[in-house]
């Protein structure tokens, strides 16, 4: 599914222009062989802004992930991902975001599965040097399926 589209904003603050861009939502999944999916994230949009001073934030995100089953109910995934966040307004600046996710899912059961995952991200920013950092992350998860 895609969707593209033109965001419009016009804020009633008189210092601040009107704002056209564009706008796109859209997820592909793709099974190249019987045990193997390769998906594809989308979105680029005015969302909710949290940043003080800034009037409106534009979020561009993509992501790119595989999984794989590499022996009965071993699922391999690993998946790449950027996120950019533009802000408007008083604070017009933006930050980007370069993450790396791994995992190993183990199916215990139709319902139930347990899982070991590491994430990497990395995030830079035009505005403040001070907000940029880099965070290594492991979780063990077990999921219910219903």
């Amino acid at each position: 599914e895609l969707g593209v589209g033109v965001l419009h904003a016009n804020p009633k603050d008189l210092n601040l222009a009107p704002f056209t861009g564009l706008a796109a939502s859209g997820r592909m999944t793709w099974r190249p062989r019987t045990r193997t999916a390769i998906s594809a994230n989308l979105f680029r949009g005015d969302v909710a802004t949290i940043r003080s001073g800034a009037i409106g934030r534009i979020d561009t995100r993509f992501n790119l992930g595989i999984d794989q089953e590499a022996r009965h109910n071993v699922i391999l995934r690993g998946s790449v991902g950027l996120r950019s966040v533009s802000y408007r307004g008083d604070f017009d600046g933006s930050q980007r975001y370069y993450d790396v996710d791994a995992s190993v899912r183990y199916l215990l059961n139709r319902q139930a599965w347990i899982e070991l995952s590491g994430t990497h991200v990395k995030r830079t920013s035009t505005a403040l040097p001070a907000e940029e950092f880099r965070k290594w992350q492991a979780f063990l998860k077990v999921g219910l399926t219903y």
